[in-house]
This record gives C-alpha cells, structure tokens and sequence, in this order.
C-alpha cells in the first residue's frame, strides 16, 4: 500500500509541473524551432523564388519607409481578413458611466478610465515599469525595448483589466522577438502575432455568447467579461499592402496601437488538470464551440460565489493555431497538446510546396 501511495504521488507531482505549467509542451515544440535554424541555410545556386507571399508594412500618415516580410508561411487572413474597422469602431469603451460589474452602485465613467490608460502608456514609453495606477498581470510577451506586444495590467483603484496591443513597421517584419508563444503562432497560423489575434477577442466573445444560449447547459454554467476597445491618444496607423496572395493585391490599415478593456472578474481558482470535473466540463465547452476558444486549463475560472466557469480569454483559438472552421474533436486535453505539437512540427518541416503555393500567384 505504500509503494501504490508513493507511486500516485509521483504522478502526481509529474502531473502538476509539467501537464499544468505546459512546460513539455512548449519543450516539444521549441526542439524544432532550433533545429530548423541549422536547416534553413540556403544554397547560393538555389534560385530565388520571386512568388514569396510577401506583407508590404509603413505608417500610415507619411511617407515613411517600406518594411517587407516575407515568408512561404504567411497566409492572408491574418493579415487582412482578422480586423474589422466597422466592428472595432463601433464597440469602443463609452465615454459615459460604466457600472462596476459586482458592485452596480458604483460606476467610473470611461472618460476618466481613457486617461489613466492615456498616462500608463506614457509611463511604459519613459522606461517605467511600476506604475501608478496599474499592477502589471503578464508582460512575457512584450518588448520594453520596442515598445511592442502585449502587455496586461490591472488597474488599482477600479475593478477593470487593460490589455495593451502596441506594435510598429519595424516590429511586425520582427515576429521572433516577443516570447515563445508568438513565435509558433508564426509558424502554424499564417504569420499571426498577438496583435492581429487581439482583434478576435471581442467578436469571438459575443460570437461565443451567442451560440451558448442555444444550449441548456452552457447558458447557465458560464459567464464572461464585457469587453470594449480603446483607442490612446498618440496611436498611429499602420499600412499594410500583400502581394502573392493571389491575383489580387490586398491592402488595409490597422492601429498600431490599441486596448481592450475588461471587466476584473472575481475568481474564486483556476482551473486544474488534477481536477477530473474541471478536466470533462472545460474540454466539453471547447468542444461544444468547435475550439473557438482556447483550451488550455488555465485559461478557465470559477467565480466567487456563484460557483460559474468564467473564461479568462476569448482569443479565437483557431485562428491561433491555424485551424480556422475545420472541425475537430479531442477526447482528452492530453489529444489536444499532442495534435498541436503534431500540427506545429508538420507546418514548420512537413508542409508540401504545392499547399504552401496555393496562396501565391
């Protein structure tokens, strides 16, 4: 009985550091990340191919100079199929009262919520990194040198969390310098990066919505943050003009700089791969909305009090991954991090020239 004791306990703790924090996943998929910078060396009588899927990247408001990226990897949709200029601007943070989300008596009004997201990114630009007003949440995936990224913070004295998505010419032809993260989301998604996939998540969070009131279960199982845009004052626009996708060449603009504004939502815990109820009821969510949102355990919560799953993000999973509207059903989380370490190796190593030629003229 002892040995049977101890073993459960091994397998336990293996469990809780490598299946909860990832780390194996991100292991297995970083061995041919390195690899392939040993293989990717090319032949100097290897003719060049002048057809390369290539994003033509400027500001939009002068003359500046024009930034390429290239790569047979790139695919239109992030690009210039995931920001809806229509949508984003009629979903911005209202300059009126905005009610406290557990405590409706209270309010802020997004005027005043504006200026101090206005102040904090003056304070990240100047070098701080202790703010004022804000606790920073995450910021592994952004760049204090370049100013480019995501940065997370929370704000101190209202119950609202700020996302900040920063970018400019000279960091979008740079995919490779934000984190590990963003780094496969290159490879097996078109070229994403987080700040085209930021414009996902308040679409994704209503589309999400809509479809769980269908169901008898969901509808009252699960519930979200409301979520707005904000534009800062010294945001610029970015040009972006693709040619080889196609016949056709694709332009559009997107801000260089913009937030999304969340409510703070109170979570009891997270959620844990060592909970067997947690494990079935999250990946039966994601399976219900065909993977629309991002499995990963601890992107799910409860909620104080009410004892309700609450979703910590509403990036669209499939355009992280690449999957896009293909149907796909896993059994168990453990099928999903094999599949999307499977997927990654494949789009990286495996991936025929005819497939990657059908987006090239």
């Amino acid at each position: 009985m002892k040995i049977k004791a101890f073993t459960q306990l091994v397998r336990s703790k293996i469990r809780q550091n490598l299946i909860s924090n990832h780390m194996y996943i991100y292991i297995l998929l970083a061995m041919p990340f390195f690899i392939q910078q040993d293989l990717s060396t090319r032949s100097v009588h290897r003719p060049k191919n002048a057809h390369l899927p290539t994003v033509k990247i400027q500001w939009e408001d002068e003359n500046s100079k024009i930034l390429e990226l290239k790569s047979r990897y790139l695919l239109p949709r992030p690009f210039f199929e995931l920001f809806d200029k229509d949508f984003y601007e009629s979903h911005m943070l209202p300059s009126d009262k905005i009610s406290y989300r557990y405590e409706t008596e209270k309010s802020v009004t997004g005027k005043e919520l504006g200026e101090l997201i206005n102040k904090v990114i003056k304070q990240v630009k100047s070098g701080k990194r202790i703010f004022e007003d804000f606790d920073i949440l995450r910021d592994t995936n952004f760049n204090y040198r370049t100013f480019s990224g995501l940065l997370i913070l929370k704000c101190k004295h209202h119950p609202f969390v700020v996302k900040i998505f920063m970018e400019n010419p000279n960091t979008l032809v740079q995919p490779f310098r934000k984190g590990i993260e963003p780094m496969f989301f290159y490879f097996m998604a078109g070229g994403a990066n987080r700040h085209n996939l930021g414009h996902t998540r308040i679409k994704n969070l209503e589309e999400f919505n809509e479809k769980i009131k269908k169901h008898p279960v969901w509808s009252k199982r699960v519930v979200l943050p409301r979520k707005w845009y904000f534009e800062p004052e010294t945001c610029r626009w970015i040009k972006l003009t693709g040619i080889n996708f196609g016949p056709e060449k694709l332009e559009t603009s997107i801000p260089g700089a913009y937030c999304i504004v969340a409510d703070a939502m109170r979570i009891e815990r997270r959620m844990t791969l060592l909970n067997k109820k947690d494990r079935k009821e999250s990946l039966a969510l994601c399976n219900y909305v065909n993977y629309s949102i991002d499995p990963h355990i601890d992107n799910f919560g409860i909620e104080e009090e009410t004892g309700l799953i609450v979703l910590v993000d509403t990036e669209r999973m499939n355009d992280i991954v690449g999957w896009f509207d293909i149907q796909k059903e896993h059994t168990s989380q453990l099928s999903w991090y094999f599949d999307l370490a499977t997927k990654c190796f494949a789009d990286m190593f495996f991936k025929p020239k005819p497939t990657s030629r059908t987006n090239q003229i």
